[in-house]
């Protein structure tokens, strides 16, 4: 288990690496001078386009909450925890699937029971994972038809869409056998007592199709918000082109972040993809790579005071527990 672990510490840096010196080698073709010029307009234009995440951040939040099959927990609560998730999926090397955990671990410490907390996390992320693909394939879509690209770039979403069909198949069908047999092999993982009571909440879920509908188009709508954040990137830089090549920009460059988990961070992979896709309808590489240093801003903006804050959090719980 041990050299298990190692190995994958092993990968993990191997891979973060990678990607650092992709990032490099972005950074050097493009040229610092030449990106400071560009990043030069953008002044405290910097301000309003990092802030503008809070926009599809809480309204993923209002969509999870739909999701909590009891009272959910206060508001402000859930977007702590949503803050939190983003911010360790965002900066840490846990594949894009650690910040759940949090998530979970916060909804709990709000008062929501195991199997409830548990139940609207894994629904949320399955649905957020189906509405992304929907993002994806309407802006790989667009792009083909007006930025005269290949549709085979649609071929790029089926990887995730069989990982969330999986996923998905994993709740509904053996999740809770597989988690009581876990329990019976591990008797210490207090946890799986709530099996049952997760199972029967995520078949609740699912089955309540008004339910699943109205969280599957706020998490839609959470996507779409994100193309703000890219639209004041391209106005603050400078640049033409607006909605449209914003809504692009986004959507593709997301599904490629998302398939690069398990890359630390997206690093250098994330930057690769913003660049690609700019050139694809007909931005500046350097300006794609401008826009990504301003998404790793934003990144780094709300993921760090987050982590901070999660932190704090473990330790002021960890010195009650001692006293």
């Amino acid at each position: 288990m041990k050299d298990g672990r190692g190995l994958a510490r092993l990968a993990s840096f191997a891979l973060m690496l990678a990607g650092a010196g992709l990032f490099v080698t972005l950074v050097r073709h493009a040229g610092l001078a030449a990106l400071w010029q560009i990043l030069a307009p953008v002044g405290w234009g910097i301000v309003p386009t990092v802030l503008s995440h809070a926009i599809p951040l809480v309204v993923d939040v209002i969509g999870w909450r739909l999701l909590f099959t009891d009272k959910p927990p206060a508001m402000i609560a859930l977007v702590r925890a949503r803050w939190v998730c983003e911010a360790i999926n965002n900066l840490l090397p846990v594949a894009q699937i650690g910040g759940e955990f949090a998530r979970f671990r916060l909804a709990r410490i709000a008062g929501a029971n195991f199997g409830d907390a548990a139940a609207s996390v894994l629904a949320d992320l399955t649905l957020g994972t189906i509405a992304q693909l929907v993002f994806a394939a309407a802006g790989i879509t667009m792009m083909t038809t007006f930025y005269d690209s290949s549709l085979t770039l649609l071929w790029s979403v089926l990887p995730l869409a069989c990982g969330v069909l999986a996923f998905y198949v994993l709740q509904r069908r053996i999740f809770a056998s597989l988690v009581r047999n876990v329990g019976r092999l591990f008797p210490s993982l207090a946890a799986v007592d709530g099996a049952d009571d997760l199972n029967r909440r995520l078949t609740r879920l699912y089955d309540d199709r008004r339910r699943v509908a109205r969280a599957s188009a706020l998490r839609l709508l959470g996507w779409l918000a994100g193309v703000v954040e890219i639209a004041l990137s391209l106005y603050f830089l400078g640049q033409g082109g607006g909605w449209p090549q914003a809504f692009v920009l986004e959507s593709v460059t997301q599904i490629v972040r998302s398939t690069a988990f398990p890359v630390p961070a997206a690093l250098g992979i994330q930057e690769a993809g913003f660049v690609v896709v700019a050139q694809l309808i007909g931005v500046d590489a350097a300006v794609g790579l401008a826009i990504a240093l301003i998404r790793r801003a934003r990144d780094l903006g709300f993921g760090l005071p987050a982590l901070a804050d999660y932190w704090w959090t473990e330790v002021r719980r960890a010195r009650d527990r001692s006293s």
